[in-house]
């Protein structure tokens, strides 16, 4: 997975900046659209960022996905009822993810920028009357499942599929069966009784893919990736090719009535979330191709780029992905789509290219070196 657990509460000031302006410039796209309820009242106290977005989104038509990378980042914050875009913006600057839309869809994914996920937190407390208080973030479920079976003096034993998952929960009861339940809400599973001790079960897999070449229903949960990959492309009528370096991870998410192409594309995002060298979707002669986006050549930077609607920082990313090159976006930068192929080019032609097709968009739009680090910015008039 890209980026590494550190000390420290997840994103900078900067950070959060970026994720506010991403968020901004994905729900301006959306402006004219239906105008929704208000949301709230509603209070998370270091929630995952997954259940905070499933109550927000409850109900409503709006479709969001919360990403397999930041599913557990904590979220406390507390609205009383606000516009959906508010919502969003403030669960998004909490957790210190950034949003994208993605047609139809709000994606929340990691910060441009966002090297560390949020330290991970286990505190455990016996308090009068032999109450049990857990407060764990982004915590580890194994380890979590381990400590909850001290305290309850019991076996809660956790699967291999789900071991390596995080957890956010903050909870309070006896130190009994109960505790367990709640880690295993935490975790989205069920506990079951099994050779004689607790087990969280992962919840049953589900692959809904139904549709037409147009428009696509994804109903999902652990659903094994290639297949998903597999019926989506054959309903848009396309072979389907998966490169080494694609992760084979479980799908848990549910889309409604959207273009094939844009599921195809939420797949590679979601891939991409939990890929050392990131994952994109190309779909071109009959084929869609799933697989790393850059392939540096030895001895030198050289590319090769293949990208269709692609974010503008997400381009830029995998373009400087392993070059050891170093870059920087401006925030008042927008995050056009880049539809861009090119075959092991110099990195410096790969920039310039790509930079000449977002500023067919974005007007104004360059480059420049300061010192050793690239910097992409809008000129402006003088």
């Amino acid at each position: 997975m890209r980026g590494a657990a550190a000390k420290g509460p997840v994103g900078m000031d900067a950070i959060r900046r970026g994720a506010a302006i991403g968020l901004l410039l994905a729900l301006t796209a959306a402006a004219g659209a239906r105008s929704p309820g208000p949301v709230g009242p509603l209070e998370f106290r270091e929630v995952a960022l997954r259940q905070a977005v499933a109550q927000v989104f409850a109900g409503r038509a709006e479709q969001a996905i919360v990403l397999p990378d930041v599913a557990a980042y904590p979220v406390t914050i507390a609205f009383e009822r606000v516009t959906l875009a508010s919502a969003v913006e403030q669960l998004a600057r909490s957790a210190g993810v950034e949003v994208r839309r993605e047609g139809p869809v709000l994606v929340f994914g990691r910060a441009e920028g966002a090297h560390a996920a949020p330290e991970a937190l286990a505190e455990i407390v016996r308090a009068a009357g032999d109450r049990l208080r857990l407060r764990l973030v982004h915590f580890p479920l194994g380890r979590a499942a381990t400590l909850v079976s001290q305290q309850i003096g019991g076996a809660v034993r956790v699967p291999p599929e789900l071991v390596d998952g995080r957890i956010t929960l903050t909870w309070e009861g006896a130190p009994d069966r109960r505790a367990a339940e709640a880690l295993a809400a935490a975790a989205g599973a069920e506990l079951v009784e099994r050779d004689g001790g607790l087990t969280l079960a992962p919840p049953p897999v589900r692959m809904i893919v139904e549709g037409t070449r147009d428009r696509v229903t994804l109903d999902l949960c652990r659903a094994p990736f290639t297949a998903v990959a597999e019926r989506v492309a054959r309903l848009l009528g396309v072979a389907l090719a998966v490169r080494a370096g694609v992760p084979e991870t479980p799908v848990t998410f549910t889309v409604r009535d959207i273009p094939a192409d844009l599921a195809l594309r939420l797949l590679a995002r979601w891939a991409d979330a939990t890929a050392d060298e990131g994952v994109v979707v190309r779909i071109a002669e009959g084929v869609a191709t799933f697989g790393p986006p850059v392939r540096a050549a030895a001895g030198s930077v050289r590319v090769t780029l293949d990208l269709v609607d692609i974010p503008l920082r997400h381009a830029l990313r995998l373009l400087f992905f392993g070059s050891g090159v170093a870059y920087a976006v401006q925030p008042d930068v927008p995050d056009v789509p880049i539809t861009l192929s090119v075959e092991n080019v110099e990195l410096t032609v790969a920039l310039r290219t790509l930079v000449s097709v977002a500023a067919r968009t974005q007007p104004g739009l360059t480059y420049w070196k300061e010192r050793d680090v690239y910097v992409i910015g809008i000129r402006r008039p003088s």
